[in-house]
């Protein structure tokens, strides 16, 4: 029996709930709120929100349907533990399809002793379901092909959601190149201070439960060492294409996890470049005039929604130290030169001359929901055909019991403090350097969940679903966090 059943409130609509964590705002959230606008047409409640804080309130409601990354440390109860029975885990790889190969996703992808006991695992494409059904055969029971919700947005159906901030974006910076970067290893933040080995023997230990091999300590030392260098190349060559292209904006977009500000101290003094990680990537792509990557799953988000992808690596075409599949996508260049003619050579209308239809087939066996039906319905009728998946609900009595003035009260000086702590030099000052510093990089990845824009963004999909409007209802629990319903369903 969960917490909130003891409520003593006559039930109006008995529901099912599903919790949504996400990590970084800019790459998970839209596709979240897919899911989650899929899961309301089914009568589900949502937990929506920072990971940390979904986690926390999953355990407070005892039970329901967990989607996130595999690790079982992500989850609201380790897998031994009597409390899991009540949740149903579903887990899928944090990277998708981008991964350096084979043998890195098997020994670092996967949980040896324990992924099985996911209640189901969603493998992006039947190239990876097959993968590891041959590694783990203990997999076979809980595999299930589905693609990515990531993906889903990426369809010409969908292409409307980003319109609004795709036409901001073109009368703020266009026109522009963007320029996606993926060199955390060699571009580090600035709280990850020690040794490149010692945070990567403490992320093992925590995630597969063992210490690194000897091999894995040669090769993590390697890629350092690769992304540095890159991260160098790529400064050098967003100097060059600055004063080549004077005329057209420069924006560099790092990955969530590097050190943004190592870039705004490179590229300073640059009048057309700007150094800018906000909002989904999609919003930038869809303005930009090309896009310029190398291993980035941009580059196959650029491919899809028919934007020239420029693959710039003058460290080789192919690596050890990079993933395989993005860089299948588009045109590869070695020298700045060669980037430069590709640029100037680009059609009027920024689109793509590559053969879709062919690299699209190429797609297929690595993200299956690139066409047929989509991963988002496919991973709710896959949970929902394993059977038990959790208790039911009541919103109501859910609402209630965080609606009490403590709780409140309590939102109200977390958000106080929130909001004090975005400032660096006050949290510098109270917590020092390095509190500030883990902070500024969380912040980095999770600014801010606004009720405006979850509520904008599920009433857009109705419209694109062609639905009558529903009567959504929800609440904020925590400073990141809501847990929403409709009040009817279709």
């Amino acid at each position: 029996m969960t917490h909130f059943q003891k409520t003593a409130i006559i039930p109006r609509v008995i529901s099912r709930i599903l919790y949504l964590p996400i990590e970084t705002i800019a790459r998970e959230l839209d596709a979240n709120l897919l899911i989650a606008h899929e899961a309301l047409k089914r009568g589900y409640i949502i937990v929506l929100g920072e990971k940390r804080e979904v986690q926390r309130y999953a355990r407070e409601l005892g039970g329901g349907v967990y989607i996130y990354k595999h690790w079982e440390a992500l989850f609201p109860y380790r897998f031994g533990d009597e409390r899991r029975k009540h949740f149903f885990y579903a887990g899928s790889h944090q990277e998708g399809v981008v991964y350096i190969d084979d043998t890195f996703f098997l020994r670092r992808g996967i949980e040896q002793n324990k992924t099985h006991l996911l209640d189901v695992y969603f493998a992006r494409g039947k190239a990876q379901e097959a993968l590891l059904k041959r590694a783990y055969p203990l997999l076979e029971s809980v595999v299930e092909v589905t693609g990515s919700p990531s993906f889903d947005i990426l369809r010409d159906q969908y292409r409307t959601i980003f319109q609004e901030r795709c036409e901001l974006l073109s009368r703020t910076w266009s026109p522009f190149i963007l320029v996606n970067t993926n060199f955390t290893a060699g571009n580090k933040t600035p709280h990850e201070v020690e040794d490149v080995l010692v945070e990567r023997e403490k992320s093992s230990v925590k995630n597969l439960g063992r210490s690194l091999t000897e091999n894995e300590k040669s090769f993590f030392l390697g890629l350092a060492t690769y992304k540095e260098r890159l991260f160098q190349e790529y400064v050098a060559m967003v100097r060059a294409l600055s004063v080549r292209f004077s005329d057209t904006n420069i924006i560099v977009r790092p990955h969530p996890s590097e050190n943004h500000l190592n870039w705004r101290r490179e590229l300073h003094g640059l009048k057309n470049v700007r150094v800018i990680y906000s909002g989904n990537v999609i919003d930038w792509i869809l303005a930009s005039k090309a896009v310029i990557h190398t291993g980035c799953t941009t580059g196959i988000e650029a491919w899809a929604v028919g934007k020239p992808v420029l693959r710039y690596n003058p460290l080789g075409k192919s690596s050890e130290y990079e993933s395989e599949l993005p860089n299948k996508f588009g045109r590869y260049f070695a020298t700045i030169p060669e980037l430069e003619v590709a640029i100037k050579n680009i059609g009027a209308d920024n689109k793509s001359t590559d053969s879709f239809v062919m690299q699209g087939d190429f797609l297929k066996p690595y993200m299956d929901s690139v066409s047929g039906e989509l991963a988002t319905v496919r991973e709710l009728d896959s949970i929902e055909r394993r059977g038990d998946i959790g208790p039911k609900l009541v919103y109501e009595d859910i609402v209630r019991n965080y609606r009490t003035f403590v709780r409140s009260l309590r939102i109200i000086i977390k958000r106080l403090a929130y909001a004090l702590f975005r400032h660096p030099s006050i949290t510098r000052f109270l917590l020092g350097r390095h509190e500030a510093a883990l902070r500024a990089s969380r912040l980095q990845k999770f600014p801010y969940l606004s009720r405006r824009y979850i509520s904008r963004m599920l009433r857009k999909f109705e419209m694109i679903d062609s639905m009558k409007p529903r009567g959504l209802r929800f609440v904020r629990i925590d400073v990141n966090t809501y847990i929403m319903t409709v009040t009817d369903t279709v």
